[in-house]
């Protein structure tokens, strides 16, 4: 199982690696025609909420106790895996 640190360690380096993937996109984004361009500015505003959100949530679990950072970690679940298909799905439009 997962130690408390090492979830922290993966948890912040996935959302480094995803900030670095949603400016990737970014940049290629502002090259897209108007239609294109305005419905995927949107979806990455919408992209880069949900990750403001993950963040939270990791602040939280570095914030917790040894009980209770469990019982976080099992409630972002949900949202890690959504956001993960989320990224994935835009970035095969963009590409």
């Amino acid at each position: 199982m997962e130690d408390r640190k090492e979830y922290i360690d993966n948890f912040a380096n996935q959302l480094k690696k995803w900030d670095s993937d949603i400016s990737v996109m970014q940049e290629k984004v502002k090259n897209y025609t108007s239609n294109a361009k305005i419905d995927l500015q949107k979806q990455l505003n919408n992209l880069e909420s949900q990750r403001n959100i993950l963040k939270i949530k990791l602040d939280k679990i570095k914030d917790s106790n040894i009980e209770t950072w469990k019982e976080l970690k099992e409630g972002t679940e949900k949202s890690w895996v959504d956001f993960k298909e989320r990224i994935s799905n835009i970035s095969e439009k963009i590409k």
